[in-house]
């Protein structure tokens, strides 16, 4: 097993993997849709993390685990501090994801919107929406 993940690195090896599961986010005004799709996308990412990374890799599909347990074992196989931006940006697609899809829109939704925009935009270097 390799010892830390670099998810710079790996996202950066893998961009070809990456562009092909980001066609899978349609580019449309649907903000439900557009964050449901993205968080597969994001979901199966970490899955894949977690699969190049463990020596029976099999046994992953048969674990059926949830986003948030995703997240936490990559993040305990990761370079942690580098990294903080990346997983808080993560937890808070999940958050919202999680809100989209098991609420009807209220007076949360647009404040959730606005937050996960804000926080990915100011950690991501020349993107603000």
């Amino acid at each position: 097993m390799s010892e830390d993940i670099d998810i710079e690195k790996f996202f950066h090896n893998n961009d070809i993997r990456v562009h092909e599961l980001s066609k899978q986010i349609p580019r449309i005004d649907d903000v439900t849709l557009v964050v449901i799709k993205g968080h597969l996308v994001v979901e199966r990412c970490l899955f894949e993390i977690l699969q190049r990374n463990m020596h029976n890799h099999k046994y992953l599909e048969y674990a059926k685990l949830s986003f948030a347990q995703l997240l936490n074992l990559v993040k305990a196989i990761s370079k942690i501090p580098p990294h903080e931006n990346t997983f808080g940006g993560i937890k808070k697609l999940n958050r919202l994801r999680n809100h989209l899809a098991h609420n009807l829109p209220n007076e949360n939704t647009d404040k959730m919107i606005d937050e996960f925009i804000d926080y990915v935009g100011v950690h991501i270097d020349g993107h603000t929406t």
